[in-house]
This record gives C-alpha cells, structure tokens and sequence, in this order.
C-alpha cells in the first residue's frame, strides 16, 4: 500500500485525498497489532509530511497531525527524526496562529476556533514529547531554546495588534441611558489602550473614534492571549533547566506581556486585593516572581532596572555611568520604537508592583502596631481585633512571598530608597530627555508619526513612574499621626523625580 499512499499524501493531490491518506497511515499504525518501525521506514513515512508549502488547511491538519502522531507512538518513537519532528510541529502551529493575525473580519468565525483548537492541540503535543524522560536526553539545549525563542516570536508578533475589545468596550447600560454622562477628566484626541497608572475609581474609558467597532456583543480573543499562555506554559514547565544566559531576553518578553496585559490598579491598602481570577495578568505575575525568588534573583533585578531606561542601543548611551546601563548587556540588536516602550512600560509597572508590596507590608505592620497599643487579650492579642491570617502574612510575608532584599532592594522595613529610588529617578530623567533616532526617515509624515508614538509611550512611562510616587504618599496618608514619617532618603526620591518629571510637563504648556 505504501506507493499508493505516497500518491494519496503527494502535496499536488487535492486536499480530500490527502485526508484520505493520512487517515489510513493513523488507523493502520494505532493498531495494536502494527509493527514496530525501523529507522529507515519512520524516516520514509516522516517524508510524508515534509512536502508542501502550506503549513495549515482546516480540512487537513487534523488528518495529519493524528497520523503524524500515529507513527510516533504519541512521541515515544522518535529516534532520528527529534530535530525535524519539533521544526515540522513548530511550522503547523506558525500556519496555524498565522491566520489568527489576520483582522477578524477577514476570517470565518469558525475557521478562528479551529485555529484556535489546532494550536492548542499541536502545543500540547509538542510539550508532552519534549518532557518525555526518553526523549529528553537527545536534545540538545539549544534545540530547547530554539522552541522558546519561537514561541516568543509569537508573542512579539501578536502584541502590536490593536484589541478591539479593548479599543471598544460594551457600552453599559447606565451610559446608553444616559447620553448626558460625564465626559472623561480630560479631553484626548487620541485613544490610549489602558490607563494603567491610574487607580480605577478615578479612570473614565476612552473611546476611539478612529477605529471601526465591532458588532455588539461580539468578543474577539486576542492572538496575543493565546500565545503568551503558549510562552508562560513552556517556560514554566522548563524554568528550571534554562540557563540564566536566557534572562536578558525573557524578561524583556516578560516585561512585554506585561505592558499588553496590565490594568488598573486599585488604591494602595494594607492587604493588596487578589484578584483570584486567575486571568493572563496573574499568571505572568507568578511567572516573574517564580524568577526573582529564584537563583538568578540578583540578575533578573539588574535586568529590571536596565529596562527601565531608555534603549541604550537606539539612541541611548552605552558608556553611561549608571550601572543599569553597564550591568546587563542587550541581546536585541535593534529593537523597534514601539517594542522598547512596551518593554520599559512593562518595566516600570513590574518596578511599581514590587514598590506596593513593601508598601502593603508597611501599612499592615502600623495597622497591627496601632491596635495592640489600644489592648490586649489573655493572650497577648488585641481584644478587640482578630488578626487575619492575609492581614499577619501582608505586614510578615513568608520567605517564598517576598524578595530578599540583598537581591531588589526590598527588606523586613519596605522598599530601600537607596538603592531602588535613584534608579526610578535617573529613569524619569533620561525618558524625558530621551528622542528615537529619525534621521532615516525621509518623509515628514513618518516623522511626525514616530512622534506622536513616541510621545504617547513616554506618557504611559512617565504616568508609572509617578504612579510609585502616588503609592509612596497615599502609604504616608494612610497611617495615623504616630507612624506617619518618611526617611530621608524616601523623601529625597520623590522630591528628585518630581523634579525630573516637571522637565517633562513644563515645556507641555
């Protein structure tokens, strides 16, 4: 039968024939009574599936994959063909998340849900052969991060796509009642994807008016949650075996995702409100503290504070005496005006993250302070106060809660203005200062749209950074008369990125 299904799976046959082919391969060799393959013969049938220049058909991958899948024994059976069998898994699910790149009206609805399903599937299958204790020891660590490296190309190519159910959220009922509603705090000709230095009782949506809105009630999930679950899943499962050379670009892919995902952020308190949901947002959380809890903690903190400047390799400058500059060497050739801002916006809402929580322990140890003054029980407990567990581990956070401070910068007594405060606002002031190179743009119209990009990328850096001076004040508001004292170094730090960040808004007026 073999020649006939080499006519059957021939690329040139019509897509139904070879269906038909793959079909037959995964009955005949998920028969129990099947043969082992030798060699020579998964080599011959693996050929099968090298011809074409079509990655991905709705009506064929599924056929394929099962009879790909068929021949492997599930993954088990792979010598000889590792390397070409992770490159073949890889290119299907490109062909099939290439297609979900696409603007949603140009694509089915339905064939977006079998993209959808394919690269699920295909991932996992693809995972499940890499953690195979029988496969693990024929490939190699570069092989390892190649398939890294893939999936953050997946990401960085489907972040930079506008959501349009961000761009256009559901009109909610009290305002389509309401055509008098307040209008937001502040006029804006253009539309911003977030606002997310700002606390959520404060925040009014923006609308865009130059974007076309989808038809209501209809949601579009966004290439880029799918391929950041993709990344977040491999590295995960992997973390462990990656070597720490890797840090210099996940983190900036990490930092990213964050950018793309991050929301508004609720007023400072002293127990930090879970969200619980496990939503994408979380889960890059537990990602980026898994790495700073780790080994490679003192690196990944140089790493963070690198990416809060400006890129030295666009513009920047190398030889700069801050030790952000110098300390962590760039991977990234050149990086694009958009995927710089959106590492450093990523950055710096990771930096104010790491700032609230020492805040947070700080208002729950004069919180705890200020009601055991007031009495005390047979125990030695408050009398009138029943200390919750969220509220004891806020103000005391275990080992595994927290960062060392010899590795962030964040001790027992909050964030050390010393080290970390400097940093944010030398950042401030070299954003401010900072313009992309556009000396090899010729046309004034791209010129004055680079522009405009940048401009509003520095907006939403700058809005972080003083969101962690708005943090560091509301913590001082909130305490009563007895604690409520700033150090001078914390006061130094605010003080000198005020001043960095009114070199930024004067000239605006």
């Amino acid at each position: 039968m073999n020649p006939i299904l080499i006519s059957l799976c021939h690329a040139d046959s019509p897509s139904s024939l070879q269906a038909a082919g793959f079909d037959v391969l995964s009955a005949y060799w998920e028969n129990h009574e099947a043969s082992s393959l030798a060699t020579a013969e998964r080599l011959s049938y693996f050929s099968l599936f090298l011809g074409g220049t079509s990655p991905w058909a709705v009506d064929l991958w599924e056929p394929r994959f099962k009879a790909l899948r068929a021949i492997t024994k599930y993954g088990v059976d792979i010598v000889g063909i590792e390397t070409n069998l992770i490159k073949t898994l890889q290119w299907w699910i490109e062909g099939a998340f290439e297609g979900l790149l696409l603007p949603p009206s140009s694509t089915d609805r339905s064939e977006i849900t079998e993209r959808e399903r394919s690269v699920e599937i295909l991932e996992k299958f693809l995972d499940d052969l890499l953690t195979k204790p029988e496969n693990s020891s024929r490939i190699t660590d570069e092989t390892m991060a190649d398939v890294l490296r893939f999936y953050a190309n997946l990401v960085d190519r489907s972040i930079l796509i506008p959501d349009l159910n961000k761009e256009h959220p559901p009109i909610s009922p009290t305002i389509a009642s309401n055509p008098a509603a307040p209008p937001s705090r502040q006029a804006s000709l253009r539309h911003r994807r977030n606002q997310s230095s700002l606390s959520t009782s404060s925040t009014y949506s923006a609308v865009s008016t130059t974007q076309p809105a989808p038809p209501p009630n209809v949601h579009f999930k966004h290439p880029a949650d799918l391929a950041i679950n993709l990344y977040l899943g491999f590295l995960t499962t992997h973390i462990k075996t990656v070597p720490s050379i890797h840090l210099n670009s996940i983190l900036p892919l990490l930092f990213r995702a964050v950018a793309f995902c991050a929301s508004p952020l609720p007023r400072l308190a002293a127990i930090l409100q879970a969200r619980r949901r496990n939503t994408l947002e979380d889960k890059i959380s537990e990602t980026l503290n898994s790495l700073f809890l780790g080994p490679y903690a003192t690196a990944c903190m140089q790493v963070l504070k690198f990416y809060l400047f400006p890129p030295s390799d666009i513009g920047g400058d190398p030889s700069s005496p801050n030790p952000a500059y110098v300390s962590t060497p760039r991977n990234e050739h050149k990086l694009s005006p958009a995927t710089a801002i959106a590492t450093s916006l990523g950055a710096n809402r990771t930096f104010r993250v790491y700032v609230r929580r020492a805040l947070a322990a700080r208002l729950a140890r004069a919180y705890i302070s200020r009601e055991t003054s007031l009495g005390y029980s047979h125990s030695g407990a408050p009398g009138h106060m029943e200390l919750q567990t969220d509220l004891m581990e806020s103000a005391w956070p275990r080992d595994d809660n927290i960062y060392t401070a010899g590795s962030v910068g964040i001790g027992n007594n909050g964030w050390d203005a010393g080290r970390l405060g400097r940093t944010l606002a030398e950042s401030v002031g070299a954003w401010v200062e900072y313009h992309f190179d556009d000396s090899d743009i010729r046309s004034e119209v791209e010129k004055r749209q680079l522009w405009e990009k940048e401009r509003e990328g520095k907006d939403e850096i700058l809005e972080e950074a003083a969101g962690v001076l708005k943090d560091i004040l509301q913590e001082l508001d909130l305490k009563d008369d007895d604690h409520r004292t700033m150090d001078e170094e914390e006061a130094g730090v605010v003080g000198l990125t005020l001043l960095k960040l009114s070199r930024y808004l004067l000239p605006l007026k």
